[in-house]
């Protein structure tokens, strides 16, 4: 009975090991992978001045740049045509062996049309051999379905203990591109297809952990309902196809739902001046306020 005992425990024990080691954040094997650092641990290649430069890109004050916070790395050429060859990367060793997946905010685009995002082509996500196309129309009003970063991920299998990982320009059509707030996931002996559908399911819940924090503010019902609507629908998919589209739409009916929040937070702040505006004392004479409200007023 203790020999069944003993052999049900190392079994039992297996198996939460095998659990929790099938998505490991290895993130910290990265330098500098928020890049709030600049290029510091990142080595560069760029052909013809197009240099990788750090720039400031905020989430809280730029419409558009989700996942981007502080400090980003990009490459942006002014009406100049589009970028030439160049990479960023860095190579991570001492690895266990098995399936990583590499993945981090990015936007490519050519900052002269807003909706091209099927056009674009040469920006991609790699990590050792394998590659991520990455494409995205630009970030601008609030009127443009889609206009912002997405999360782009990338799988490789490691056999040496090294991983080389970041982004290659090749012969693209983008004038633009960015990354920001680089991860790194290792998935022990799992198939590239099966770890970047779980790495999807963590993204899309991070995601939707952000879409929560709107839900208790007010905003306009419909936005509300949309929010909802998204929500529920990233919640029931769990492919990496899928749940990039639901990701990007989430992020879409995130961005309408903080606009409907400060909106409503700007009217409800004019209602209530109004209400002191209208509680005052009031004269006959070209409808001046009197006493405390008159002078608070001046000042």
């Amino acid at each position: 009975m203790k020999k069944t005992l003993r052999f049900l425990s190392m079994g039992i024990m297996a198996a939460v090991s095998a659990v929790s080691f099938a998505q490991t954040n290895v993130t910290n094997k990265l330098l500098n992978p928020d890049m709030e650092k600049g290029v510091l641990g990142w080595d560069i290649t760029f052909t013809g001045g197009d240099l990788w430069k750090k720039t400031t890109k905020n989430q809280a004050d730029q419409p558009g740049f989700h996942g981007c916070s502080n400090t980003c790395l990009e490459v942006w050429r002014y009406n100049s045509g589009p970028m030439t060859n160049n990479s960023i990367s860095q190579t991570v060793k001492e690895l266990p062996n098995g399936t990583y997946v590499f993945g981090a905010y990015m936007m490519a685009n050519n900052d002269e049309r807003a909706d091209i995002r099927d056009m674009i082509e040469g920006v991609y996500l790699f990590a050792n051999d394998e590659t991520t196309r990455v494409a995205t129309n630009r970030a601008q009003g609030m009127d443009t379905l889609w206009a912002h970063t997405a999360r782009f991920n990338v799988a490789a299998a490691v056999t040496d203990g090294t991983l080389k990982v970041g982004v290659k320009v090749e012969e693209t059509n983008t004038n633009f591109t960015l990354i920001d707030n680089a991860t790194l996931y290792y998935f022990g002996d799992m198939e590239l297809t099966e770890a970047l559908n779980e790495m999807a399911k963590i993204n899309i819940a991070n995601t939707v952990a952000i879409a929560d924090t709107c839900l208790g503010k007010k905003m306009n019902v419909d936005t509300l309902a949309a929010l909802n609507e998204a929500i529920e629908a990233a919640k029931a998919l769990t492919t990496d196809a899928e749940l990039y589209t639901a990701d990007e739409n989430l992020y879409w009916r995130i961005r309408l739902a903080v606009k409907s929040i400060k909106d409503y937070n700007k009217l409800a702040a004019a209602i209530a001046d109004a209400k002191v505006v209208a509680e005052g004392e009031w004269t006959d004479f070209e409808s001046r306020l009197t006493g405390a409200q008159y002078k608070r007023m001046d000042n």
